[in-house]
């Protein structure tokens, strides 16, 4: 029983952090597929564009912004320095909240983007919505990947 409650004191951190994960990604599904139900339609294209425009712009960025505090958070833990531990994780998120704004901007302003670069009027405006509402996911995912990498 020793071990099992060990085990769960170590793994129960990044079983909470990837069972978040999941759900925010669940929940891009089911706001995809709720906007396609109700527009009536359901296109690939619009979905690959929408996750791909949102990859490439925003959950990239985050993701390479929250590796910065990686070798700090090693050290500090190693050096068992707790309080610098948790310093550097609030800062991180503190910083990929503030990165976010920006990013939110250009996510809004997506059907002009790619209107202007030629893409089909109906699919940009189905993927501008989808992404309009993925805006909370962006700042649950500036939340979580520093959690992931501490």
């Amino acid at each position: 029983m020793d071990e099992i409650m060990a085990m769960s004191k170590i793994s129960g951190p990044s079983v909470v952090t990837y069972r978040s994960d999941f759900l925010f990604k669940s929940y891009d599904l089911y706001v995809f597929y709720r906007l396609s139900w109700r527009i009536g339609t359901c296109s690939c294209f619009t979905q690959s564009l929408s996750i791909g425009f949102a990859n490439i712009t925003c959950y990239s960025i985050i993701t390479r912004l929250s590796m910065g505090m990686e070798p700090i958070c090693s050290q500090a833990f190693g050096a068992r320095r707790w309080s610098l531990l948790g310093v550097t994780l609030q800062r991180t998120v503190l910083v990929l909240a503030f990165s976010c704004l920006p990013l939110i901007l250009l996510w809004l302003s997506m059907k002009q983007l790619l209107l202007w670069c030629g893409q089909d009027p109906n699919l940009t405006s189905m993927a501008s919505i989808y992404l309009t509402y993925s805006i909370p996911n962006l700042f649950a995912q500036a939340l979580l990947h520093p959690l992931r990498s501490t």
